[in-house]
C-alpha cells in the first residue's frame, strides 16, 4: 500500500501536478518532508555570507538548544543532479567548540536569522541626554534651593512647588522655569535664539 502511494506521489510529481501527503512526524521523523508554510516562510527569507543565525538541536543532556552560527558558503550541495536546490545550500561555521558535533550543511529552512533592531525612533532608554546649560538648576529641587538662597527672607516653609506664578496660570513657578530652560535649550540646538526683549 505504501509503494501505491509513493508511485502515485512520484507520478505527480513528475508530470508537475500536485498531490498530497500525510505525515506524522511524531511516528516516523523525516528531514526530508518540510511543511508548506515552513517552506514557503524560508524562500522569502534573504539569506548573505556572513548573516547570523540559531538553529535548534536536540540534545541528551538539555532537550532542545539553540546555537548560533555564521553563514560561511551558499551554493549548492550537489550541482549535477540537484542544480539550484536549496537542500543544504548553505555552508555555515558555528559559535560554540562542540561545532564538531553540528552539521556545514544546512538548508534555509532549519535555521533562524539573527536580525538586528533598526530603530527609526530611538526607545526612551537611548534618548541622547543634552549638556546642562551654566547656571541653570538640574531638577526641581536645585531651583527651589537657589530661590530660597538667593531670598531668605521667604523661609523654609516656602514652598515653590505649589506657588503659582502670574505669567502662566496654573503652573508653579518651578513648572514655568523648566519650561524656560527647555525652551532655551531647543532654541540653540536648532540654530535660532530667542529674541531679547
Amino acid at each position: 500500500m505504501h509503494i501505491g502511494i509513493l508511485a502515485a506521489a512520484a507520478h505527480a510529481a513528475a508530470n508537475n501536478s500536485p498531490f498530497t501527503i500525510f505525515y506524522n512526524p511524531r511516528a516516523s521523523p523525516s528531514e526530508f518532508v518540510v511543511p508548506l508554510a515552513k517552506y514557503n516562510k524560508a524562500m522569502y527569507t534573504q539569506v548573505s555570507l556572513g548573516m547570523r543565525f540559531r538553529m535548534m538541536f536536540e540534545t541528551e543532556e538539555c532537550g532542545v538548544r539553540r546555537y548560533m552560527g555564521t553563514i560561511t558558503g551558499i551554493s549548492d550541495l550537489d550541482p549535477v543532479r540537484w542544480k539550484n536546490s536549496q537542500w543544504r545550500n548553505l555552508q555555515v561555521g558555528w559559535d560554540e567548540s562542540t561545532a564538531g558535533e553540528r552539521p556545514t550543511r544546512v538548508s534555509i529552512w532549519d535555521i533562524e536569522p539573527v536580525v538586528t533592531p533598526f530603530y527609526i525612533c530611538p526607545p526612551p532608554f537611548f534618548r541622547p541626554r543634552f549638556p546642562k546649560q551654566p547656571g541653570m538648576p538640574d531638577n526641581d529641587n536645585d531651583v527651589e534651593n537657589a530661590f530660597k538662597r538667593a531670598m531668605p527672607w521667604l523661609g523654609d516653609d516656602f514652598g515653590m512647588k505649589d506657588s503659582p506664578n502670574s505669567i502662566f496660570p496654573g503652573l508653579s513657578l518651578v513648572q514655568w522655569m523648566n519650561m524656560q530652560q527647555n525652551n532655551q535649550l531647543a532654541a540653540a540646538q536648532s540654530g535660532l535664539f530667542p529674541s531679547m526683549v
